[in-house]
């Protein structure tokens, strides 16, 4: 596969195998970006989007440029993502050994042309104090570094990205954004992703392995714009569990969100002379303590979340499709904070027996449940249901719950409650921002403790 880039007035394109793509911006915002800089961006984000090629279709690779300045930047993170697969797609049957003896051949089918291009001077230009730019879903995480980041006082520059392979999602989201634009008189800058058609649709997804650092290559000309003190990926506490495979290796489907490589990515932008500080700010934050937060201090924004997948025909109706394992988990979440879930846009009854494949528990036991369950917020979950039924919540599957798990609940409740719902590392965080942000984490989460240790939990309102 024959690969090579040209530089555009907007952007550059990339082609495979005679096929075309173009990626653009704002010329305003490409007329910021410094000239030395764009031929480098667009060979890197080449090889970011089509090194899969070499593992999807064992292909040579072709580049017809040298190469790319970040080429074992993205390598490294690579291999360490790529396991995520064994417990993502079992029906695969991948093991972590094959995938990397994989990762490992394809570099030797990989060729380059030419020596890396001269050193180019390139002064960072300074940054605009309290700014920052983050990709913006509409799910919690995002939601919740854009409610608490403007409390402290933060000037937030939002970014949504559009997958050429999301059109239910899109839709959704583009209703989302209008609204929310319109609500708070905030800017939403849509991106769409065309380089993201390089991506494999469907079967094993190759291709989407590194999406987060993808998205942060891809912003580089937007920090030159607009100049942020920060950049924010909204990376919560649990992206960082890890748990060996049955071969011995130790695997984290979320490599990318993890505290590591949230701070290494410090280092691609410094590739182009931006000196913004990328972090995440809820870091410290399970996800039940971010619902928590979210949806009691900022429920003006809350009610803008949209966390499921939206890739069945039904969600060109509703928000929520009601049928991926996402809904089940936001739904049952929602109900152990004390919030109803139509308050966000829900139809479906959650709580009927028919959706109880969506939430594994019920299938599994904690120590024989297979790996690719194993991120699914196990013990997060028992605390919903708990919560839930303690709030006076019934259902059938509320009553499967309390006949086969509540004991266990019960008999490990403190240690959930002490796992989960408090405040844990702060490693990506800038230091001058911890004391705000951990004032209103430790608050919230205190009234959160207090409320759920009563006898008797309010009720949930108009449920």
């Amino acid at each position: 596969m024959k690969i090579r880039t040209k530089l555009l007035p907007n952007g550059f394109a990339v082609e495979v195998n005679s096929h075309w793509v173009k990626n653009v911006y704002p010329l305003s915002v490409w007329s910021a970006f410094p000239k030395a800089l764009r031929q480098s961006l667009a060979d890197n984000a080449a090889y970011f989007f089509t090194a899969h090629f070499a593992f999807e279709n064992k292909s040579r690779l072709d580049y017809r440029f040298p190469p790319p300045s970040l080429l074992s930047f993205f390598t490294h993170g690579l291999w360490y993502s790529l396991p995520e697969a064994v417990l993502e797609i079992p029906e695969a049957k991948f093991t972590s050994a094959g995938l990397l003896r994989d990762a490992y051949n394809s570099g030797l089918r990989t060729t380059f042309h030419g020596h890396p291009y001269p050193t180019k001077a390139t002064q960072a230009a300074k940054v605009n104090q309290r700014t920052f730019l983050f990709p913006f879903s509409f799910g919690k995480d995002s939601l919740l570094t854009y409610a608490v980041s403007r409390e402290i006082g933060l000037k937030p520059n939002p970014v949504f990205f559009v997958e050429p392979t999301s059109s239910y999602e899109n839709a959704n989201k583009e209703k989302l954004r209008t609204q929310f634009q319109k609500e708070f008189a905030q800017h939403i800058t849509p991106f769409p992703m065309t380089l993201g058609n390089f991506r494999q649709k469907g079967a094993l997804l190759w291709g989407w392995d590194m999406l987060l650092t993808q998205y942060t290559l891809l912003l580089i000309p937007y920090l030159h714009y607009w100049k942020p003190q920060y950049f924010f990926w909204s990376n919560e506490q649990s992206t960082n569990d890890v748990e060996p495979d049955k071969q011995g290796y130790i695997i984290n489907t979320t490599y990318e969100q993890g505290i590591f490589w949230t701070v290494h990515l410090n280092n691609l932008l410094r590739s182009f002379s931006s000196n913004a500080m990328v972090g995440s700010i809820i870091e410290p934050l399970h996800e039940m303590a971010i619902l928590y937060i979210l949806h009691h201090r900022y429920k003006e924004i809350g009610k803008y979340q949209l966390s499921c997948f939206n890739d069945d025909p039904k969600s060109k109706t509703q928000k929520w499709c009601g049928r991926c394992y996402e809904c089940a988990r936001v739904y049952i979440f929602l109900l152990g904070v004390g919030i109803n879930p139509k308050s966000v846009g829900f139809v479906d009854d959650m709580l009927a027996m028919d959706k109880k494949k969506l939430y594994y528990m019920f299938d599994y036991k904690e120590r024989t449940r297979p790996l690719n369950i194993l991120f699914q917020s196990w013990g997060e979950r028992l605390i919903a249901f708990y919560l839930a039924w303690k709030r006076g919540v019934r259902g059938e599957l509320i009553s499967l719950f309390e006949q086969q798990l509540l004991p266990q609940v019960i008999k490990e409740k403190d240690h959930l409650f002490n796992t989960y719902l408090k405040v844990h590392s702060t490693e990506t965080i800038p230091a001058e921002l911890k004391p705000k942000l951990l004032t209103i984490y430790e608050s919230e989460l205190l009234k959160f403790r207090r409320e759920i240790t009563q006898r008797k939990l309010a009720a949930i309102e108009k449920f």
